[in-house]
């Protein structure tokens, strides 16, 4: 995003983070959606600001990247689910305790 005049970080980040979720709300968008893909569970941004010049212009410029990306997978985590998988099942088949 490049201004002229000065513009504070934060009305910044709000502006590019409502028009990259009304992109993904458009129903006629053809693109593969980030914000709004469930199977997307971790996000990474960096935003910076600096100055840019285009021939005789100056402008005050914020950059901001987005990655969106799915939790890394390892043995530990595997080991973890599948405990938590166990766990749960057994669980879901203990018998109701009986009472005297």
């Amino acid at each position: 995003m490049g201004f002229i005049n000065y513009m504070a970080a934060d009305e910044v980040v709000r502006i590019i983070f409502e028009n990259m979720f009304r992109d993904e709300l458009n129903p006629e968008r053809t693109e593969k959606r980030n914000i709004l893909d469930p199977d997307f569970s971790e996000a990474g941004i960096k935003f910076e600001a600096g100055k840019m010049s285009l021939g005789d212009n100056a402008r005050n410029v914020y950059v901001l990247t987005c990655d969106f990306a799915l939790p890394e997978i390892t043995e530990e985590s595997i080991s973890a689910l599948l405990a938590d998988m166990i766990n749960e099942e057994r669980e879901n088949r203990r018998l109701p305790s009986s009472e005297n």
